[in-house]
């Protein structure tokens, strides 16, 4: 005698994922930048523990600030390089024996650009929970 299935509820039945969909899209909600309570949540709302959901979630997590951390060291370098652009026209301006008010201006705000580029990856690097929104932004 085949056991009978209880019909589905039409109400949830397009809401319910499977648990691999829902870590999936979990893990996007935490890259987008949503809360941790609002992912576990919606995982909870997916028939995932609340036990379960905090662990998934608290592994999501230090997977973002590791992204975070990767991005910051790039800003980092980008920065030495930018800052280095004044210097380095300051110094050829030196060999050759005139200068340009004019491009040794743009040298210096490209230098401006870069050190904001070493103080922004410099946060990210050292403080990346404190980095909002979407990871794909940084």
């Amino acid at each position: 005698m085949p056991i009978e299935q209880a019909p589905e509820n039409p109400y949830t039945a397009g809401f319910q994922k499977t648990p691999a969909q829902a870590r999936h899209e979990a893990r996007a909600k935490v890259f987008w930048g949503d809360s941790p309570v609002d992912v576990i949540k919606y995982l909870q709302m997916q028939s995932i523990s609340y036990d379960e959901a905090c662990i998934m979630v608290d592994e999501m997590y230090r997977e973002r600030e590791k992204v975070i951390r990767a991005s910051g060291v790039r800003r980092i370098i980008v920065g030495i390089t930018m800052v280095a652009v004044p210097i380095v026209t300051w110094i050829i301006f030196a060999m050759i024996g005139a200068a340009s008010l004019t491009l040794m201006g743009i040298a210096a705000v490209i230098g401006l650009a870069g050190a904001w580029f070493c103080l922004k990856g410099t946060f990210m690097l050292l403080s990346p929970h404190t980095e909002t929104g979407d990871v794909a932004d940084q």
